[in-house]
């Protein structure tokens, strides 16, 4: 099936206006893993470094989450910047956060990008619709 574009947004405005939020989310995160690295390596030693590199990877969200200044939703993905491409996945689950206007994009516990959009409602539509059309498509796979 060829790709074709659902939605296409360019966005560097809105980004530009959340920055400061993004730099403190940022910043905030970034202090919490180094305190939690620093506490385990005193209490634990390199064990408690290691540990915590573990609990960072594993379970602790990202301090730098990818966000294009434009992209497109095609029936297969996401084209970020016109260059790099996020394959959509069975188990992506979005969250919106209307008055930011911003959709944040997860898998599993991890979030993987955040994109802003005029319309995020719209957005958020097209994105749940292509994620289940793809758990149809898997669910049939197996079926066969």
């Amino acid at each position: 099936m060829p790709e074709r574009v659902l939605y296409e947004a360019e966005v560097t405005d809105l980004k530009m206006e959340d920055k400061n939020k993004r730099i403190l989310r940022f910043v905030t995160i970034l202090a919490n893993e180094l305190a939690l690295l620093f506490l385990l390596g005193i209490f634990l030693g390199i064990i408690g470094l290691i540990i915590g590199a573990v609990v960072m990877w594993v379970f602790l969200p990202f301090p730098l989450v990818r966000t294009p200044n434009r992209y497109q939703i095609t029936n297969k993905g996401i084209i970020c910047d016109g260059n790099r491409y996020v394959e959509l996945k069975t188990d992506f689950k979005f969250k919106l956060n209307e008055e930011r206007k911003l959709i944040s994009i997860y898998r599993g516990r991890k979030e993987i990008l955040n994109i802003y959009s005029p319309e995020p409602d719209k957005v958020l539509d097209i994105l749940n619709r292509l994620v289940k059309r793809l758990q149809r498509m898997q669910g049939k796979r197996k079926a066969t």
